[in-house]
């Protein structure tokens, strides 16, 4: 009696087997047969003729925020140039606009985390001239302005690191 109950079971199993494959391959072949609706296009250039390093980038409130980093201006380091770090921060509010430049970190600063969360940029570690450091900052886009909030510092500093949001956790890991 067994025996004839779990071949009874195995053809449930089967079928059931079967519409579950028939299924995701259905799925499969609509997902793959959909164009993706990406629209790209070149944003205009940061306004520093030779770019930085290092930067905190993201997006907060709608704009494209890319603050700090460090770059060499009068010449290049393999030719005896000094490294500079920067306190600018240059907001692009819109995509066919020009970049807003008028902003400042609370010092120079590059080389830190920024992962972009509902409230805004956040910004993790990173170094100065002389030192990495244990700073934490967030940074928000509202009404015309960039508006910095402080928040706790890391256990310890903490640069050249890597990071990602998760739901309401930030995960930040290397350096």
């Amino acid at each position: 009696m067994k025996h004839s109950t779990q071949m009874a079971q195995r053809p449930r199993s089967l079928l059931r087997a079967g519409v579950f494959a028939t299924a995701y391959w259905l799925m499969t072949a609509k997902l793959l047969s959909v164009e993706p609706s990406m629209d790209w296009r070149q944003l205009p250039p940061i306004p520093d003729s030779i770019g930085v390093a290092g930067p905190f980038a993201g997006v907060s409130g709608d704009a494209l925020i890319v603050a700090g980093g460090a770059n060499f201006p009068d010449k290049m380091p393999w030719d005896g140039g000094k490294k500079i770090w920067h306190d600018r921060a240059f907001v692009l509010d819109k995509t066919n606009g020009a970049w807003r430049g008028e902003f400042k970190l609370p010092k120079p600063l590059g080389y830190g985390v920024s992962v972009t969360t509902p409230d805004g940029l956040l910004c993790i570690g990173g170094s100065d001239a002389t030192q990495h450091v244990r700073d934490v900052f967030l940074l928000k886009w509202s009404r015309g302005t960039l508006k910095t909030k402080t928040l706790p510092p890391l256990p310890q500093p903490l640069a050249n690191s890597c990071g990602a949001v998760l739901g309401n956790t930030v995960y930040f890991a290397g350096g």
